[in-house]
């Protein structure tokens, strides 16, 4: 992975937020193009991608946004964190909380150091994103630089025979779901170079299919932290390692 960006360039992922992908494709658009301009033929040239769309804690501020409707914001923005999700429960159940509503995202930009700066300076300056978070990364993934690793995994790719799934699988690079099996190739190849649309993949798992219940596997509790923020109804238990997936499934068949 690491190679398929260029030695002369350094890689930077960036989290803005609060923001829209919207909001900031005017900048990305007048970045990308200077860089273009200014190219020298035979360099690679600096670019930034939109690499990840997320809502992070949407339960919280669309509480907020009905409950300041209601004439009682100051109260509600009081209540610990720990006490917030029972009450937001308790509203949605009684049909005070639009669940549809979509406040602003966090938007990940993904792509060589200075193009990706240049983004960021832009964005806090004209006021389209409040605060910036760097990320910890090797490479500048789901962005066009990951295009030589998604060409060196077609070939292994279209050798395996795929099925089709059991039951719908959905995908993070259409936040839909896919029932045919030979369009997998074509969607992982995709999900190399586009953006991680994650809020959209869970929200469509919760409000079309009605899932409760997720499993993260691998070590740590990320994305269980990340699937609570759009839906705290939602249950996701963890697994670090085969054996403990095993039991899981056990356990689940058992119930």
């Amino acid at each position: 992975m690491q190679g398929a960006f260029p030695g002369t360039l350094r890689p930077r992922m960036v989290a803005l937020l609060p923001t829209t992908p919207a909001a900031l494709q005017p900048i990305l658009q007048s970045v990308n193009e200077q860089f273009a301009a200014s190219a020298t033929k035979g360099t690679p040239t600096e670019s930034c991608d939109i690499a990840n769309v997320n809502t992070p804690k949407q339960v919280w501020f669309v509480l907020l946004e009905a409950a300041e409707a209601f004439g009682f914001g100051a109260r509600v923005s009081k209540i610990p964190p720990a006490d917030r999700f029972a009450f937001f429960f308790v509203l949605r159940r009684c049909a005070f909380v639009p669940t549809h509503s979509q406040p602003k995202q966090q938007v990940v930009l993904s792509g060589s150091e200075t193009a990706v700066a240049r983004v960021v300076d832009a964005a806090l300056f004209s006021k389209v994103a409040r605060r910036s978070v760097d990320l910890n990364i090797s490479a500048p993934f789901h962005s066009r630089w990951m295009a030589p690793a998604a060409d060196a995994l077609r070939q292994p790719l279209g050798r395996i025979k795929w099925r089709d799934p059991m039951s719908p699988v959905i995908s993070n690079v259409t936040a839909a779901e896919c029932t045919v099996g030979e369009e997998w190739v074509d969607l992982l190849l995709r999900q190399v170079t586009a953006p991680v649309l994650w809020s959209a993949s869970v929200s469509r798992a919760v409000n079309h299919f009605k899932i409760t219940n997720f499993v993260e596997l691998g070590g740590g509790t990320t994305l269980k932290g990340l699937i609570s923020q759009i839906d705290p109804l939602a249950v996701t238990k963890t697994t670090a390692s085969l054996e403990e997936l095993e039991l899981l499934i056990r356990d689940l068949n058992a119930s």
